[in-house]
C-alpha cells in the first residue's frame, strides 16, 4: 500500500511540475531540435561494370528559446543552418547552404500533463550561399515555418519533441524567384526553465 501512495504521490508531483514549465515568465530552450547529419554515396552498377555516383552530405542545426508571455504561449526566436555538400565523379563539387533567422510563435495545448501537443509558426530571414567548383554566389530572402507535435516531459524540466514540420525559403536570384520546401519529421529535446 505504501507502494502505491508512494507512486501517486511522484505521479501528481510530475503532473504538477510539468504544467509549471509552461507558466507566464518560463524559458524554453531548444539546442537540439532537428539535429541531423546524413551522408550518401551511390553506386551504379550493369553488364558486370559499375561506377561510382555522387556522393552527398547533409548537416542541419535548429537551435532555438522562447520565453513565455502568458501561460503556455512561447514567443521567440528559431536559427535554422543547412548545408549540403555534393561530389560528382571527377572531383566536381557543388554545395549550398541557408540560414534562416525567424521570430517564432508556439501555443502548448494541455495543463497537467507529462504529453504536451504544441503549435509553432515562424517567419523572417533567409541566407542562400550556392557554390559550384570556383564560382560561388549569394542571395538573401524570406522564410516562413509551421511544426505541430507532443512534447513528451522525461523530467520536470526536459521533454522530448516528436513532431512534422514544413518550412519554406524564396530567394530572388537574376530577376527568378527560387522557392525550396521542405517537410519533416523531427526529434529533438527541450529544457523548460
Amino acid at each position: 500500500m505504501k507502494k502505491i501512495i508512494l507512486l501517486l504521490t511522484l505521479a501528481a508531483g510530475l503532473n504538477v511540475a510539468a504544467n509549471a514549465q509552461t507558466e507566464k515568465g518560463k524559458w524554453l530552450v531548444s539546442g537540439s531540435t532537428n539535429v541531423g547529419f546524413n551522408s550518401v554515396s551511390t553506386k551504379y552498377k550493369a553488364n558486370d561494370q559499375s561506377a561510382d555516383g555522387p556522393k552527398v552530405n547533409t548537416f542541419n542545426v535548429s537551435p532555438s528559446v522562447g520565453y513565455f508571455v502568458v501561460n503556455n504561449l512561447s514567443i521567440g526566436l528559431g536559427l535554422d543552418y543547412n548545408n549540403t555538400s555534393t561530389k560528382e565523379v571527377g572531383d566536381d563539387r557543388m554545395s549550398s547552404s541557408t540560414f534562416t533567422v525567424m521570430p517564432t510563435a508556439t501555443y502548448f495545448f494541455t495543463k497537467n500533463t507529462s504529453v504536451k501537443p504544441y503549435l509553432g509558426a515562424g517567419a523572417g530571414f533567409a541566407a542562400y550561399k550556392e557554390k559550384y567548383g570556383s564560382v560561388s554566389q549569394s542571395n538573401n530572402g524570406f522564410a516562413w515555418g509551421v511544426e505541430g507535435g507532443l512534447a513528451y516531459f522525461i523530467s520536470p524540466k526536459i521533454a522530448v519533441d516528436l513532431g512534422l514540420g514544413y518550412g519554406q525559403v524564396s530567394v530572388k536570384e537574376s530577376g527568378v524567384t527560387i522557392n525550396a520546401n521542405t517537410f519533416g519529421a523531427k526529434v529533438g529535446f527541450s529544457l523548460f526553465l
